[in-house]
């Protein structure tokens, strides 16, 4: 196995019959993501088997969640982990032990629910959640 490292930011690894990219940037942000959400659940990090966040439909919904963080991040013109971790607060506090809200779902479509449970909370600058406009809109109606 060779590899080069270019000025672009990535590693190439030639392999007979494969050869892999990876995007160095790429993965400092998911790594960012991944550090914020330790310092919003530090206890699931402590005591993952008393919580749901690091198994299963938990493991996997915090990754789906980690695209919408990711995109409101890089939206405001950063990666840093201190922002990721402010939009991650800007919802509510949720009770991820394994008889929290989230117990029971499995799964992709488990994940899915997890993820969108969660986004549905998030604040933007305005203060205001996508569920909260959500129901105001349909209030209207």
């Amino acid at each position: 196995m060779q590899h080069d490292y270019s000025d672009r930011g990535i590693a190439t690894y030639s392999m007979p019959k494969l050869r892999l990219i990876i995007p160095f940037r790429n993965a400092l942000v998911i790594r960012n993501y991944f550090e914020a959400m330790k310092r919003w659940q530090p206890e699931a990090w402590e005591e993952p088997k008393k919580f749901l966040l690091l198994r299963g439909a938990g493991l996997w919904g915090i990754c789906f969640l980690g695209a919408d963080v990711i995109d409101r991040t890089l939206g405001r013109g950063s990666f840093s982990v201190e922002e990721m971790l402010r939009v991650l607060q800007s919802g509510k506090r949720w009770d991820w032990s394994n008889k929290g809200p989230f117990s029971g779902l499995s799964g992709r479509g488990g994940a899915l629910k997890i993820s969108e449970m969660i986004s549905a909370e998030f604040q933007d600058e305005s203060g205001i959640s996508v569920k909260a406009l959500y129901e105001k809109i349909m209030a209207k109606g």
